[in-house]
């Protein structure tokens, strides 16, 4: 009889074991894969930026190109005087709370998507 308890405590022990390891393998499991997405949070670069960036050409003044944050901050980079004679147009951002040359021409160009001009369009061909 004595024999019959231990062997009933001992698959008790185990069964009521099974269901704790088993939330431990979850528990780790969650753990690896949150760590390797928190610490690519971390890694990611700045975000990017879109801005209208001064060509120097009479007949198209600006390209659009979308940069690195890093590349904007207030009087460095694209964002100052000595860079294409300071006409590249930037939106405000947390890099330049004012951006550059935001005035209603610079947006209006910014939101032309850079152009300064109406695009030839040929008519449909018959």
């Amino acid at each position: 009889m004595e024999g019959d308890v231990r062997k009933m405590t001992e698959q008790q022990t185990s069964q009521s074991e099974a269901p704790r390891f088993g939330f431990r393998l979850v528990m780790i499991g969650a753990l690896v894969v949150a760590a390797p997405s928190a610490s690519m949070a971390a890694m990611a670069g700045p975000e990017k930026v879109t801005i209208c960036h001064a060509t120097g050409s009479a007949s198209n003044p600006y390209v659009q190109i979308t940069v690195s944050e890093n590349a904007v901050p207030e009087g460095r980079g694209h964002n100052r005087d000595g860079h294409q004679n300071g006409e590249d147009i930037i939106p405000p951002g947390p890099y330049d709370p004012d951006g550059r040359n935001w005035d209603a021409d610079g947006q209006t160009i910014y939101n032309d998507g850079c152009l300064t001009f109406l695009p030839d369009v040929l008519p449909p061909s018959r």
